[in-house]
């Protein structure tokens, strides 16, 4: 109350002050001595130095903007937290958030954080970054907001380097988001209020304009997609690479990440921003030589506190080394439910390294084991599949088109 009773008296006391520099004002029509205008204009100084005292006063005490050190902290524009998923195979999906959308995850994704003990379907708790230095480190402007959600040493351990969860925390599209939550035992309906929940900024480029539903999740979840190609015209010292963007009606601009660790490190443009397939591609020059690179293709949509980002697969080369093409093939392409076909690869040169098989999507509909795909026992529908050849001391590592089963 006192804090109201000098602001309250600043008030009147300026006001009343006021009306004595009106009244002395009301001299336009009457001739006034020297002598009383140098009284007037000292009266009215006077009035001035008294104001500005006052101001002054409450500056210090902290009434007009605040106890000193009292500084708001700014708001972070977008933040990149851990969304909870049902799954226990993947418990947690990577997305980024603009700030406006921070208290819904905090409000309504409550709980603890995930456990092993933990079953399909459960409704355990996000991760959100708070304002301490770790948290930080998720806000695209460094500083982060509030306490956050789950920032505790448990949670820190989904999203911190080296911390032991990591790994169960990962980045995802919708569409390999869909299909985890389908096999954890989700319906299409909590897939798609999910995923409405989310409002991640990755998903803006695939989410139907009237919103996500159970009619329309299935098909527009795999709307946007990324693809990591391999490299061409490796040398001592440069290498291309390049990237296929499929971003529909979203204009999307292309990029490349690329370092000599699984980190990465530097980003440098793939093209400009287009929409429908885009076909991105860039020369590096100024490598080192017999070096190992790994890198990416990305796709960003969106600006600001809506910057969403795709990511491709991380691939490598070592420049000095040979490139090659490989593609990948299977002994049946048409699968009964749990039935099985054997996959195989062929090289553009050369023996092959150590291959690999991967269901790039599909994991509904059929798994792999060694070089043994098997339909899965009652779901129906398409799968597509990579081979990964690691390459030799000779030949850099290369990875084949998709092939659909």
């Amino acid at each position: 109350m006192i804090v109201n009773r000098k602001v309250i008296f600043l008030h009147v006391w300026v006001a009343q002050t006021r009306e004595v520099r009106i009244e002395n004002m009301q001299v336009s029509n009457t001739a006034v001595p020297t002598s009383r205008r140098d009284q007037l204009s000292l009266g009215g100084f006077r009035n001035l130095l008294r104001i500005a005292f006052v101001v002054l006063i409450l500056l210090g005490a902290g009434l007009v903007w605040g106890q000193p050190g009292d500084v708001a902290h700014a708001a972070g524009p977008r933040v990149t937290i851990c969304h909870r998923t049902r799954s226990t195979s993947n418990p947690y999906r990577l997305i980024t958030i603009s700030n406006g959308g921070k208290n819904g995850h905090e409000n309504n994704h409550t709980g603890s954080v995930w456990v092993v003990t933990n079953n399909n379907g459960d409704a355990w708790g996000d991760v959100v970054p708070g304002s301490d230095n770790d948290g930080d480190l998720f806000w695209s402007d460094g500083s982060g907001v509030g306490n956050g959600f789950n920032w505790t040493t448990n949670g820190k351990a989904f999203m911190l380097t080296g911390g032991a969860n990591k790994s169960k925390c990962g980045r995802m599209t919708a569409q390999r988001f869909y299909e985890i939550s389908k096999a954890a035992g989700q319906t299409d309906t909590q897939i798609a209020a999910d995923l409405e929940d989310q409002a991640a900024n990755e998903d803006l480029g695939v989410r139907p304009s009237g919103g996500w539903t159970a009619t329309n999740v299935e098909a527009s979840a795999g709307a946007v997609s990324i693809t990591t190609n391999n490299p061409t015209a490796v040398g001592t010292t440069s290498a291309t690479l390049s990237g296929t963007i499929v971003a529909g009606t979203t204009s999307t601009t292309p990029k490349f990440e690329y370092g000599t660790t699984t980190s990465l490190g530097t980003t440098v443009s793939g093209g400009s921003a287009a929409t429908s397939t885009i076909s991105a591609t860039v020369s590096l020059t100024g490598l080192a030589t017999t070096t190992t690179y790994y890198y990416r293709a990305i796709g960003e949509i969106g600006s600001a506190d809506t910057l969403g980002t795709y990511y491709g697969d991380i691939l490598s080369f070592t420049t000095g080394k040979t490139t090659r093409t490989v593609s990948v093939s299977a002994s049946s392409t048409s699968l009964a439910n749990s039935a099985t076909t054997t996959l195989s690869t062929t090289l553009s040169v050369g023996t092959a390294g150590t291959t690999t098989y991967t269901v790039v999507t599909g994991t509904l509909y059929c798994s792999i084991s060694g070089t043994t795909l098997t339909a899965d026992s009652s779901n129906t529908g398409t799968c597509t599949v990579r081979a990964d050849d690691a390459g030799d001391s000779t030949y850099n590592s290369a990875v084949s088109s998709t092939f659909s089963i």
